[in-house]
């Protein structure tokens, strides 16, 4: 019994630490979400916060955007991440450790370092209106801001393109997994 006291006593420490800095702090924000205070000064359960959470018209917009953000990134993430996930499930070639590690490189850089970036390269004077305007193919009048102007196209881009190692990642698991044989099936 003596043997174990150590350990008992290390696990009531941590139990105790996770106590105090996890449990208290969600408990008491869950609590205060979901109460009023009277003109007692007593706390009441109630879902009128929420209630009037959604009666505001800026939250609504703000979640309806959040939402529709939502949809379009996972789409355009789904539309990168997809091709590239199955090609490197299905396919051996020359070169396929490298695509692999530069399709994760987002994964290590810093979301913003990868904004600039994207907006060097694809805003008004960026570098691909710049090659456009070299090749003669735009003049400066008709350059195009491939990024809205950093508006919601421009968000969900970005979004895109930094969150689309993750989309691949799963997919190639997925799709190695495939068992050969209902490949087979499913093409008779």
């Amino acid at each position: 019994m003596r043997r174990h006291l150590p350990l008992a006593v290390f696990l009531l420490v941590i139990a105790g630490f996770f106590g105090v800095f996890l449990l208290y702090p969600v408990g008491y924000s869950v609590r205060r979400a979901f109460s009023l205070v009277t003109s007692e000064g007593r706390l009441v359960w109630s879902l009128e916060p929420f209630v009037n959470l959604f009666r505001n018209p800026t939250t609504r917009e703000g979640l309806a955007n959040s939402l529709q953000l939502a949809v379009v990134v996972t789409i355009l993430t789904t539309l990168v991440a997809l091709p590239l996930a199955f090609w490197s499930a299905r396919y051996r070639f020359r070169g396929k450790g490298l695509l692999t590690g530069l399709i994760l490189v987002p994964l290590i850089m810093p979301p913003f370092v990868g904004a600039i970036g994207v907006r060097h390269m694809l805003a008004r004077y960026g570098t691909v209106n710049l090659l456009l305007m070299k090749l003669g193919l735009v003049g400066e009048e008709s350059l195009v801001d491939f990024l809205g102007g950093g508006r919601f196209w421009g968000v969900a881009v970005l979004e895109a393109l930094h969150l689309f190692p993750i989309m691949y990642l799963n997919l190639a698991a997925a799709l190695a997994n495939v068992d050969p044989s209902l490949e087979e099936a499913g093409r008779n």
